[in-house]
């Protein structure tokens, strides 16, 4: 792509970037996402978004619709300083290598005939503004596009997977929340702006509920907030939105030129919603749209962490990194859904009117006096070795409601509080009366009948491992450990002033080549979080609690499964070798065949050695199975809860 050098927001020399390269050594989108970007329309003309080719299978931008003019011809053809909704489309799926035309979509192909991901043009503008110009966007046609965009039947809507939204107002409307729920009940990324006004004060869609929106600020050259990007009410991320973005445009402005604002930036997180989607259908993997919400989150770089450390009212969890977050999605990261029944009332309010919205099922759409009960959840997650992360999938997943009023009684969870090794859930629950006093008992259940859905997300520590990269640390404060649930092999070699501590459970084997120029520690405490002997410094003698000079042998070629430690406490794995790539189920069962969890659901997994963590806490001492069934047949067990 000619153009490519000038999208520095994507990739540049000082990696002030989202590391788009790196994303795309996994996946360059899949025409099988439908990306709906709700603006002015999109100008198909432009070479890099169909060259004039729209409206069926194989073309860039599949479809859509003009909701002002009420047609299926969502081109854009009006003034060409306006232009706004091309610019979107272009950063998330302008074709990718071809031809030396243009630039990159970041979901935009390969070049080689995957062209990327399908654009669905919605057109809600342009209609005249408060202050005389005509390019602002139709509130009601937005909600109708909303809504539209996020379903489909065979005569109706688009069975969009992602939603760009770049525009905003500081006018709340319920119906446009409405139709954002509506979004969230069908799985939908609903990706918004944050807002160019410099200013903490609420705007919408992007400040909407927490869990149905991703909500995007935008970040200049410099990897700082811009000036102009609002903050605050639950901001998720930033992304390039300042003097770092090129892309397509109308031809009278010569097809190309720069964009800035939240506008820019949330094309990103749409593009980047997009790449994620598309490596989880290649995978096999069924992400709920809070999954992609929080990979984001999980994924982005801590840019201003010198001033704000953390998450803060700026740029939120970061500024997105593109490249680590396909990481994620990979091995050895793991990504599993998991789900307890029951919790804890931990705060109760007093009793007060509430109106609940009924979008499909539940009370119907009233005013109610109710009770509101915060339940709490604290579960323990698998082992993970570095960073780890924990989150609730409220919409479809979990029978508790948030706190919103209006309240639209569907499913809320969310991480209150985390360890190394556990995480507190949060959902509410009601005590509903009708407005003349009739009980309408406990909705939508009751703290003991409360289903949290989670996902955790992870690299967890593996039965064995083999370390080849040479350590040069340079620090001695706290130790790098390297650990192994079985056996862990080291042939390399740790330079002076590394501190490594080397854990496995059963052996640590030195292998030919191993040198070490500091000092180290072996020791067979297994899967450990972090630092687990203090501070080892060069002076130290090294200690070696289990060292054996033998290789350790390679895993036995046939499809087999063991769980360890059986009997478990809190945390049993399951450890399984395929002999082939297959599709992969994995369960816990009672004794009676009863379903207790699902480990992994019909994933797709290699051919070599895999595991899965089960989380016991909240079951009973006794006997369980374990199932196993791939292409191969199906395997069980027995696992003891002590």
């Amino acid at each position: 792509d000619a153009q490519y050098a000038q999208q520095t927001g994507f990739e540049q020399a000082s990696d002030r970037d989202i590391d788009a390269n790196r994303a795309w050594d996994f996946n360059t989108g899949s025409y099988n996402i439908k990306v709906g970007v709700i603006d002015n329309g999109i100008a198909y003309s432009n070479p890099d978004l169909g060259n004039g080719n729209f409206g069926f299978e194989g073309a860039k931008v599949r479809g859509g619709w003009d909701y002002i003019n009420n047609d299926a011809d969502p081109d854009y053809t009006e003034t060409a300083g306006n232009s706004h909704g091309t610019e979107c489309a272009g950063i998330i799926g302008a074709f990718r290598n071809n031809l030396s035309t243009g630039v990159a979509g970041l979901a935009g192909g390969d070049g080689n005939g995957n062209i990327g991901v399908q654009l669905f043009a919605l057109k809600v503008g342009p209609v005249l503004c408060g202050d005389g110009t005509n390019r602002c966007l139709s509130t009601d046609r937005i909600i109708d596009a909303i809504t539209e965009a996020s379903v489909w039947t065979p005569n109706f809507g688009y069975g969009c997977h992602v939603l760009s939204n770049s525009y905003g107002s500081n006018q709340y409307s319920e119906s446009m929340r409405s139709a954002i729920r509506t979004a969230a009940q069908n799985d939908v990324v609903f990706v918004a702006a944050k807002g160019n006004d410099n200013t903490a004060n609420l705007n919408y869609p992007s400040d909407y509920d927490n869990s149905w929106v991703i909500s995007v600020g935008a970040t200049n050259a410099n990897d700082q907030r811009a000036a102009f990007s609002n903050t605050g009410n639950g901001i998720d991320v930033g992304a390039p939105g300042l003097d770092n973005v090129r892309t397509t445009t109308v031809a009278a402005n010569g097809n190309y030129r720069g964009f800035d604002g939240t506008s820019a930036a949330t094309p990103h997180v749409a593009g980047l919603s997009a790449l994620i989607l598309s490596e989880a259908l290649e995978q096999g993997i069924d992400l709920h749209h809070e999954d992609v919400e929080w990979i984001i989150n999980s994924s982005a770089e801590d840019v201003n962490t010198a001033n704000l450390p953390g998450y803060d009212n700026d740029i939120g969890h970061g500024r997105i990194n593109a490249g680590r977050a396909l990481e994620m999605v990979n091995a050895p990261w793991e990504l599993t859904h998991q789900s307890v029944v029951g919790g804890t009332i931990v705060n109760t309010s007093g009793w007060f009117n509430m109106f609940l919205s009924n979008p499909g099922g539940g009370l119907a759409s009233a005013w109610y006096a109710v009770r509101q009960h915060e339940v709490q959840r604290t579960i323990t997650t698998p082992f993970f070795t570095g960073d780890h992360f924990t989150w609730g999938r409220g919409s479809n997943e979990t029978t508790g409601w948030s706190a919103a009023s209006p309240n639209y009684q569907i499913g809320f969870c969310d991480v209150v509080a985390t360890t190394n090794t556990t995480a507190t859930l949060r959902t509410f629950i009601y005590e509903v009366q009708s407005i003349l006093g009739q009980d309408l008992g406990w909705r939508p259940t009751t703290a003991g009948n409360v289903n949290f859905a989670y996902t955790t997300l992870g690299t967890p520590c593996p039965p064995t491992r083999s370390i080849v990269e040479n350590i040069a640390r340079g620090t001695r404060n706290s130790a790098v450990l390297y650990a192994a649930a079985n056996t862990l092999t080291a042939s390399n070699t740790i330079q002076s002033g590394a501190n490594v501590v080397y854990s496995a459970g059963n052996t640590v084997v030195l292998n030919a080549g191993f040198v070490s120029s500091n000092s180290f520690r072996a020791t067979t405490q297994g899967c450990v979080n972090g630092n687990i002997g203090g501070r080892i410094g060069s002076t130290e003698q090294s200690s070696a609690d289990h060292i054996t000079p033998e290789v350790s042998g390679t895993h036995e070629e046939n499809e087999s499964v063991v769980a360890y430690p059986n009997p478990f406490d809190q945390t049993v794995t399951i450890e399984y070798y395929l002999t082939e790539n297959t599709k992969v189920t994995l369960e816990i069962l009672d004794v009676t065949g009863k379903s207790m969890a699902v480990l992994v659901d019909n994933g797709l997994k290699n051919k070599g050695a895999h595991h899965a963590n089960f989380g016991g806490d909240y079951i009973k001492p006794g006997m369980y199975l374990f199932k196993l069934q791939t292409s191969l047949g199906v395997k069980t067990g027995k696992i003891i809860k002590k």
